[in-house]
Parts: C-alpha cells; sequence; structure tokens
C-alpha cells in the first residue's frame, strides 16, 4: 500500500495544481488539493494492485439498503 508521507510529485504535478487555484489562495488550499491529488495516487496504486471493489459489487451492496 502507497502511503501519502511517501508520494513524491513532479514540478509540473506541482505546477498543474497551482495553476488551478485562484488568483489569491491560501496555503490551506494548496495543501488540500495536494493532499487530493495524493490520495488519488493512493488509490490508483491500491487499484492497480487488485484492492479496489468492482463496481458491480459495490451496486449490488447499495441496492440492498432501505432507504
Amino acid at each position: 500500500r502507497v502511503h501519502i508521507e511517501d508520494v513524491t510529485i513532479t514540478k509540473q504535478v506541482l505546477l498543474d495544481v497551482v495553476s488551478q487555484l485562484p488568483e489569491n489562495f491560501d496555503l490551506d488550499d494548496l495543501n488540500y488539493r495536494l493532499f487530493l491529488r495524493a490520495r488519488i495516487v493512493e488509490t490508483e496504486a491500491d487499484i492497480h494492485a487488485g484492492r479496489g471493489i468492482p463496481n458491480e459489487t459495490v451496486w449490488a451492496e447499495i441496492s440492498k439498503w432501505d432507504i
């Protein structure tokens, strides 16, 4: 499993994240977006390693919910 602390990014990824921010932002905004990017990388690694749950399984479980 990939841990967020172990995720490194390239300058280009950082520039991409920064380019999506508004002209004025605080460091919490940047930190949050970098955290999200790291979570996406972690999740993709899990999926590629076979640790994901197939959509069919998720939808089958949701269909059992009584809402």
